[in-house]
C-alpha cells in the first residue's frame, strides 16, 4: 500500500478577521503553492484510489487542489481520525483497512500529527520525516499499516519542488 501524507498549504492564523481553529482557510499563497506541489504529483505520475481528509477546511481545500490536479475522480471521504490532535494508530489503521494493499491512498491532515503518522508507519523515532506546510511524504507499506514493514519512498518539499529520497536528507 502506498500511503501519501499530506499537510495542509499555508492557512490564515487563528483570530484573522474573526476566523476560529476549525475555520481556518488557505491563504492565496498556500493555494497557490499546494497548486505546484499537486501538479508535480501529477508530473510524477501519482494517482489515488483514495483521498482522506481531515474535516477542517484548510485540510479539505488542501485535498481538493490535490484530487484535481492528480485527476482522481473518487470521493474525497473526510476522516474525524486526520482532524488536528486527533490521529492513533487504530483509528488510522481502521480508516485503511478495507482498502486494496496494492492501493495508493492520500491522507490530508496537520502537523505535529502528520510527522507522529509517518513516524509510526516507519517504526521511527518522533520527528523522523518534518513536514512543511504543503509537503507531501510517501511512506510504502507491506501487509497492515503500522505492524508490518513500511519504507520512506519519498517526500516532496513545497518550498522548491524537490523531491527527497532519504530521511536523512528531508531535514537539511
Amino acid at each position: 500500500m502506498k500511503i501519501y501524507l499530506i499537510r495542509h498549504a499555508d492557512a490564515v492564523n487563528v483570530g484573522e478577521g474573526g476566523v476560529k481553529e476549525a475555520e481556518r482557510y488557505l491563504t492565496a499563497v498556500g493555494r497557490a503553492d499546494m497548486r505546484r506541489v499537486a501538479e508535480k504529483l501529477a508530473e510524477l505520475g501519482v494517482r489515488f484510489d483514495g483521498v482522506l481528509t481531515s474535516p477542517l477546511v484548510r485540510a479539505v481545500q488542501t485535498a481538493e487542489i490535490v484530487v484535481v490536479a492528480t485527476g482522481f475522480d473518487g470521493p474525497v471521504e473526510v476522516c474525524p481520525a486526520l482532524e488536528a490532535g486527533q490521529w492513533t494508530r487504530k483509528a488510522i489503521a481502521r480508516a485503511l483497512a478495507d482498502r486494496s494493499p496494492s492501493g495508493s491512498y492520500a491522507l490530508v491532515g496537520h502537523n505535529p500529527d502528520m510527522e507522529r503518522i509517518a513516524s509510526a508507519l516507519l517504526h521511527a523515532s518522533s520527528g523522523a520525516a518534518p513536514f512543511e506546510k504543503g509537503a507531501v511524504c510517501l511512506v510504502e507499506v507491506k501487509g497492515e499499516p503500522f505492524q508490518e514493514e513500511a519504507g520512506f519512498g519519498w517526500a516532496l518539499r513545497p518550498k522548491d519542488l524537490r523531491v527527497v529520497r532519504a530521511l536523512e536528507r528531508l531535514r537539511g
